[in-house]
């Protein structure tokens, strides 16, 4: 078995709401290793940290650069293009959804979310026999 394999998968939360990134979080551990990230800038300036994340889970709306911009950003970086970028939001699903896809987003789940519903996406983006 690979080193890539035993360890557990990385997962990036970006998202500018604490009590709700730390419920990300929570709902993360310990099946999966959280980095949390108050913002789209920590994420992008932390380049170490960023970097060891196997897919990305941000929100749409955020103060500063909000998530549709993230992902574009994230789509155009050398290191973090080929992971999976899972939106969470509020915006209304048709308008945030086709945007999301023209960003390049992989996913896109509606708040109010459950814990099953937001494991269930990880666990498609992350095989790679779904794609």
């Amino acid at each position: 078995m690979s080193k890539r394999k035993r360890e557990r998968t990385c997962v990036a939360v970006v998202d500018d709401d604490p009590d709700f990134r730390g419920l990300l979080c929570r709902w993360l551990e310990p099946r999966f290793r959280a980095l949390a990230f108050e913002n789209a800038e920590d994420f992008l300036e932390s380049e170490d940290d960023a970097s060891q994340a196997d897919v990305v889970i941000t929100d749409v709306r955020m103060d500063g650069m909000n998530g549709f911009r993230l992902c574009e950003r994230i789509r155009k970086h050398p290191l973090h293009a080929h992971r999976p970028v899972l939106m969470l939001t509020g915006v209304p699903p048709v308008d945030g959804l086709l945007r999301g896809q023209r960003v390049g987003a992989s996913a896109y789940l509606v708040k109010p979310i459950e814990r099953k519903e937001l494991l269930g996406q990880l666990d498609r983006l992350l095989d790679p026999l779904a794609f």
